[in-house]
């Protein structure tokens, strides 16, 4: 297995706002971030959504460029989820 620091590693982060849907982000270890355009009714859909995606599309659809062009590892992927809600608390699933 590959160090955690050759890992590609994405973290999903579900958070809103008061009064607004939930939004949906998944961050790589690299800080590259993709944020969905619609917002979400609940965390849990939200959610949902993100795996689903995750799965089909894969982890590496979601893995931006390496800084200093080094290559990606293909020997593990990892995802971490982190839900924080408008009254800031947050909880890592």
């Amino acid at each position: 297995m590959a160090p955690i620091s050759e890992r590609g590693i994405v973290k999903i982060h579900i958070y809103r706002m008061p009064d607004t849907g939930w939004t949906l982000e998944v961050v790589d270890v690299y800080n590259n971030s993709t944020v969905w355009d619609d917002v979400f009714a609940t965390d849990a859909e939200a959610l949902r959504v993100a795996l689903e995606e995750l799965k089909a599309d894969g982890i590496e659809a979601y893995i931006g460029p390496v800084p200093g062009g080094a290559q990606l590892s293909d020997n593990a992927l990892a995802v971490a989820i982190t839900v924080i809600s408008s009254n800031g608390i947050g909880a890592l699933v």
